[in-house]
């Protein structure tokens, strides 16, 4: 009977890793086109308001002409845009500034499940003389009540650094970059 007990947590868990097609299907899916989007990335939704079939979210391979029209197949796509105001590296800012990286404005539409990369260019400049740089600190927006798992990292020819927000990074491992 302990035996039972301790491996019922197991269990559990071994359960709860069911296939696409499965999530997709369950009933909690069934309930709404968000809740259908949100189990799986290959979950879709029949948007046909004249559809005779039950299950209107299923996988998006499983939807057939006769169960739902394709134009009435909603699955979104994860997507990439680069805002259209960025400058290039280099140039002037506002007031005495450059701009330092590059893209400035990224736009992501990302479907559940989906990972992105995105890419970007930091300029480094060594502090002018007499100005010694101790810290170095990225800012990003506001994400976490979003709900989003974000991990940052600098590729610095080959040395991976990863950036963790709210600390700071000693100036001596910037350098590594330069």
């Amino acid at each position: 009977m302990r035996l039972l007990l301790l491996l019922l947590p197991v269990l559990y868990q071994l359960g709860g890793c069911q296939n696409p097609a499965a999530l997709c299907g369950s009933p909690e899916a069934q309930a709404s086109c968000g809740q259908c989007i949100k189990q799986h990335p290959d979950c879709a939704w029949c948007r046909d308001p004249h559809t005779t079939h039950q299950n209107r979210c299923q996988l998006r391979s499983a939807f057939k002409a006769d169960t739902c029209n394709p134009t009435y197949v909603y699955s979104p796509a994860t997507e990439v845009r680069i805002g259209p105001h960025n400058l290039p590296l280099g140039s002037p800012g506002s007031g005495k500034s450059t701009v330092q990286i590059e893209p400035q404005q990224v736009v992501l539409r990302m479907k559940p499940g989906d990972t992105l990369n995105v890419q970007y260019k930091y300029m480094h400049k060594k502090p002018a003389p007499g100005y010694d740089v101790k810290e170095f600190m990225v800012q990003t927006s506001e994400y976490k009540k979003l709900g989003l798992d974000m991990k940052f990292f600098v590729d610095c020819n080959g040395s991976v650094l990863f950036l963790f927000f709210s600390r700071v990074l000693p100036m001596s491992l910037c350098w590594l970059c330069y």
